[in-house]
């Protein structure tokens, strides 16, 4: 029978797997992101709002096959990465300030409302 310390010794080894295999899909998955924006942004394809050719509108340009790209190559690596609490920040202001505006049309309709009472 394994005794506790190898036991915890066998639990510590097996995070360190999941953790290195987590890390190694993690990279994965963030290259190909990189690869898909660098294909999107950085060929002159996109329609500059982010927007993916799969949209509402046409999916074919007037442009031929020749034509040169609009936009220059981005450089992901020269552009300033924010930080997972700075992006949590962002949503939450973005968050409020959606609030703030609900508020205020349900202000605004409350007033209409109520003179026309």
């Amino acid at each position: 029978m394994a005794s506790i310390t190898d036991i915890q010794t066998l639990i510590e080894q097996l995070e360190a797997r999941m953790e290195a295999r987590m890390e190694a899909r993690m990279n994965e998955a963030l290259a190909a992101q990189r690869t898909a924006l660098i294909a999107e942004l950085g060929n002159g394809n996109g329609n500059g709002n982010g927007a993916s050719a799969g949209g509402s509108g046409p999916a074919a340009s007037n442009q031929g096959p020749a034509a040169e790209p609009t936009n220059p190559p981005l450089n992901l690596d020269k552009m300033p990465s924010k930080t997972a609490s700075e992006l949590e920040a962002q949503r939450m202001r973005e968050k409020l300030e959606l609030l703030e505006r609900s508020v205020t049309a349900l202000k605004t309709h409350k007033e209409v409302v109520d003179m026309d009472l």
